[in-house]
């Protein structure tokens, strides 16, 4: 009988879920922002008017939407059998922390804490059995 997993990874289950959800509706409207305003405006300023591909160049903020649907994908996995995302487990932090980036606010405070959750020692070692 596999051992029962930590309320932790449970809560972490939960706190993706919520994100990637939170993800996948606030993406579109964070992404396009970014994506008009910053795209064209920052970059028109940036380079004096002479990017060639104008508000492309913002369109890289769109990668929000698979992000939320990653981590909804993880947070119902952690929820229901662990088993199969324990490998992307302990690096999904680290992509959540870099989202700032693309002008994302909700990830990189999930990613915070997944990290802070995935070091602590009954996950840890619970990650390890399974």
């Amino acid at each position: 009988m596999d051992p029962a997993p930590p309320e932790q990874l449970k809560t972490l289950g939960i706190a993706n879920i919520i994100g990637g959800m939170v993800n996948m509706t606030m993406g579109w409207a964070m992404g396009s922002m970014v994506w008009s305003i910053g795209g064209t405006v920052c970059s028109g300023v940036l380079t004096c008017g002479m990017c060639p591909v104008g508000g492309v160049c913002g369109f890289v903020s769109m990668l929000i939407i698979p992000l939320g649907m990653v981590e909804l994908g993880l947070g119902i996995a952690l929820m229901a059998n662990p088993q199969p995302v324990k490998g992307i487990l302990p690096y999904l932090p680290f992509a959540q922390i870099a989202a700032v980036l693309l002008g994302d606010f909700v990830s990189p405070i999930l990613g915070i804490v997944g990290l802070t959750m995935v070091k602590n020692p009954d996950v840890a070692g619970y990650i390890e059995e399974i």
